[in-house]
């Protein structure tokens, strides 16, 4: 398995989301400041960050399947005492990756999860969080 293909997708996947829960909890506190207290608290906020962690990884799962990867070491020369070691990298794409299943279902899943659905709720929860400062700013 990959890891490297799994983790910076992964990442990528918990910090927009993790960007769109501190937007949620913006957005209560400024259109419901006396709910917030209510709705807002350090265990939620752990167990909105432990959801985003495993939304993350069961977003990004199907990547540990799709590129298998083979190192290759050639030992370098002797220069000034110091050892070179020369890693080669090289890529082949897995079976899952050739399916139609695969290319239709997942990537367009990936991109409606992670860039459509996030960037929907930040651009709506902000308009909000604008509409009512700029209405609480209009009652002074």
């Amino acid at each position: 398995m990959n890891l490297i293909n799994f983790c910076f997708p992964s990442a990528f996947t918990g910090s927009v989301y993790a960007t769109v829960l501190v937007t949620l909890e913006r957005y209560v506190a400024v259109c419901w400041p006396l709910k917030a207290k209510l709705w807002t608290s350090i265990q939620k906020s752990v167990v909105g960050s432990i959801v985003v962690l495993l939304l993350a990884i069961a977003i990004n799962f199907p990547r540990w399947f799709e590129v298998r990867s083979s190192y290759l070491y050639r030992r370098g020369d002797w220069t000034d005492d110091v050892k070179y070691l020369y890693a080669f990298v090289t890529h082949e794409v897995g079976s899952m990756m050739r399916t139609r299943w695969y290319m239709v279902y997942y990537q367009n899943t990936w991109i409606a999860l992670v860039y459509i659905l996030p960037i929907t709720s930040l651009i709506l929860l902000n308009f909000r969080i604008w509409r009512a400062v700029r209405k609480f700013l209009e009652t002074l």
